[in-house]
């Protein structure tokens, strides 16, 4: 087994399948620097990782299931509230996405795939997301001393589990062309700096935690949150309209 081989594989498939599901193409030297750098950084990570987790022979759900690990580790730095930590967990947040394509990787690198895997993937994913949501109230909290913030991220994630089923919405959405349009457009306009909206909003969340640090200031992240809660609202309402 040569690491020169699996990099190659690991690379070209990652490659493929942004173009594929997200019509990014990582080769386009028109990238902006952001994508460029980052996604050279998980690139080339992920294809290390790939390498050693086939040696040792990790299945792909115990790396998903380390990837699970890191997040809670991330939280638990952040609840302990030392700088260092803080900065490791916001390396880690910015980093998901490592592992998050070698978990993928490695299913189809063995031929393994399942659909426990795939649902373990979502839940990961999800669970990513909640949580550095979860962290930003945290440290709004640390610099300001008032806990309306966490208070308002627990509302969100409430909301977050009230939306509808997805086949439910996705089946209507089919019959009602604008708002179909609506919805791609907003999605289309949410994933300016990475392949999805979660991901955009995590490093979008990680550089106003910096910013907020640096400056000891906090009022960036309350506005934000504030608008978080409102396009939920907004989002839950629509929703519940479109599957009326």
């Amino acid at each position: 087994m040569n690491f020169s081989i699996i990099r190659q594989k690991f690379i070209k498939e990652t490659k493929d399948k942004f173009l594929k599901l997200y019509k990014i193409n990582l080769d386009n030297r028109y990238n902006n620097p952001y994508v460029s750098i980052k996604y050279k950084y998980i690139l080339e990570l992920g294809s290390i990782f790939s390498f050693f987790f086939v040696k040792i022979n990790l299945s792909a759900n115990q790396v998903t299931f380390l990837n699970i690990f890191f997040c809670l580790l991330s939280l638990i730095f952040f609840l302990i509230n030392k700088e260092i930590l803080v900065y490791t967990a916001l390396l880690i947040f910015f980093s998901k996405n490592i592992l998050d394509n070698v978990d993928g990787f490695i299913a189809r690198y063995k031929n393994k795939k399942s659909l426990f895997g795939e649902k373990l993937d979502l839940w990961c994913g999800k669970f990513y997301y909640h949580t550095i949501l979860f962290c930003f109230g945290l440290n709004n909290f640390y610099l300001s001393k008032n806990p309306y913030s966490v208070f308002i991220v627990l509302i969100i994630f409430v909301l977050d589990y009230m939306i509808p089923k997805k086949r439910q919405i996705m089946s209507k959405l089919n019959t009602i062309k604008k708002s179909k349009t609506i919805f791609k457009n907003i999605f289309t306009i949410s994933k300016i700096m990475n392949y999805d909206a979660r991901t955009s909003i995590t490093d979008f969340i990680i550089l106003i935690i910096l910013l907020e640090k640096y400056y000891q200031v906090f009022y960036l992240s309350q506005l934000l949150i504030f608008t978080f809660l409102i396009l939920k609202i907004f989002r839950n309402l629509s929703y519940f309209y479109i599957t009326k």
